[in-house]
């Protein structure tokens, strides 16, 4: 298991390429692959930025994104992680990266 983070995805995006290649390997590899809800929110609220810099539209962004999470990437939602934030909030570097803990500790400490 391994948890991804919005950076990741933004990348995936971007760049085509060399992440987005990772991804598809984890995954052919049986490597079970998590992203927090909050990521989707995130990368909705960057979409324009998003569309910019990979020059797609963004209406092909969300859908590569919504593919990328029905297919590769299980969104979670905070439901299933809610139980860690308090812990979480102790451990994280940074309070943005809070639910990034909290799902990680939710799935036996996998790692982000």
């Amino acid at each position: 298991m391994l948890i991804i983070d919005t950076n990741v995805l933004i990348s995936a995006i971007i760049n085509k390429g060399e992440v987005l290649d990772i991804i598809f390997k984890l995954y052919d590899k049986g490597i079970r692959l998590f992203s927090p809800e909050l990521v989707f929110e995130e990368i909705k609220s960057k979409l324009s930025t998003i569309s910019k810099y990979s020059e797609l539209t963004e209406e092909a962004v969300l859908f590569f994104v919504s593919t990328l999470f029905s297919e590769f990437i299980k969104l979670t939602p905070k439901e299933e992680y809610d139980k860690f934030l308090d812990k979480a909030k102790e451990i994280s570097p940074h309070l943005k990266d809070t639910p990034l803990f909290a799902l990680s500790l939710t799935l036996d400490k996998s790692p982000i």
